[in-house]
């Protein structure tokens, strides 16, 4: 688990030498964004493997919290809707955007929030009516399968067709 947090740092602090201000070097360029996308994907597929294994630990409980359910079902919708929200809120700005930690944090909060609430009625749309059908299909399909397999047996003519009934 260590290794995981130091991989998730590693790639996080990737600007730390542009941010204090150090001048470009091309040689730590070269060498960091290369890396810091392998080394965060070798971070996740770590972690999510260690889930899945139960050695997860904290994260695993935390993952796995029962409160993630109802939003975890609406996050497909949310990634499809939220894109509308972000193209129409810089779509329509006519000025420049203020970068305060306040102001930004004002604008995330209200991203996320429309997001979820027009992802709801997405979901409610066009998401659990076809899980629905899916759900129905699912279940004719399946008691079609039993009836033929245990009940009866359909003759090979395809002129005739004749169930005939085992007894």
């Amino acid at each position: 688990m260590t290794l995981i947090i130091i991989g998730y740092l590693i790639c996080i602090y990737d600007t730390y030498y542009w941010a204090k201000g150090e001048p470009y070097n091309r040689y730590i360029s070269a060498v960091l964004f290369p890396t810091t996308k392998i080394i965060w994907a070798i971070s996740t597929a770590t972690l999510i493997w260690m889930c899945i294994t139960g050695n997860g630990g904290f994260v695993n409980k935390f993952l796995s919290w029962k409160a993630f359910i109802p939003l975890s079902r609406l996050t497909y919708s949310v990634y499809l809707t939220h894109v509308w929200i972000v193209w129409y809120y810089w779509g329509s700005r006519r000025d420049l955007v203020d970068l305060h930690p306040f102001t930004l944090l004002l604008l995330f909060s209200s991203v996320v929030f429309i997001s979820y609430f027009l992802g709801a009625i997405f979901s409610l749309l066009f998401e659990s009516p076809f899980f629905v059908l899916q759900t129905y299909l699912k279940d004719f399909l399946i008691s079609r399968e039993k009836l033929d397999e245990n009940c009866c047996t359909v003759s090979p003519n395809f002129k005739e067709t004749k169930i005939l009934m085992r007894g």
